[in-house]
């Protein structure tokens, strides 16, 4: 899998993903974060968001994953960036529902370690 450094991504992207990757490491039970869509396949636009796949430790109840859409907020206005976000547990996504739907085959295809 690549990673962010190989990406052709604008500087303030690149600032942007690095934050989000820190505040979510230090506030919250992840894994891993990879960078999926336009961003990922180098197809973005000016209007593109940036797609994270965030996974977590454990399975988060509605309220930890709204507050990690909360705290990117505050990167998104520094950077003037959107930041999307689908916030799976590590096992789930290895294992569950999820290894079904398209979404992860075009990760595990295009996904980019953050």
């Amino acid at each position: 899998m690549q990673t962010i450094a190989d990406l052709p991504l604008k500087a303030r992207d690149r600032q942007a993903i690095d934050a989000a990757v820190t505040l979510l490491h230090s506030q919250f039970p992840v894994e891993k974060v990879i960078l999926y869509g336009s961003k990922a396949s180098g197809q973005d636009t000016d209007e593109s968001d940036i797609d994270l796949l965030v996974l977590t430790q454990h399975p988060l109840p509605w309220q930890e994953r709204n507050a990690i859409t909360d705290a990117l907020f505050d990167i998104e206005l520094a950077y003037d960036v959107v930041i999307s976000t689908l916030v799976v547990a590590q096992t789930d996504w290895l294992t569950g529902h999820y290894t079904l739907l398209p979404i992860h085959h075009e990760i595990a295809q295009q996904g980019v370690a953050a």
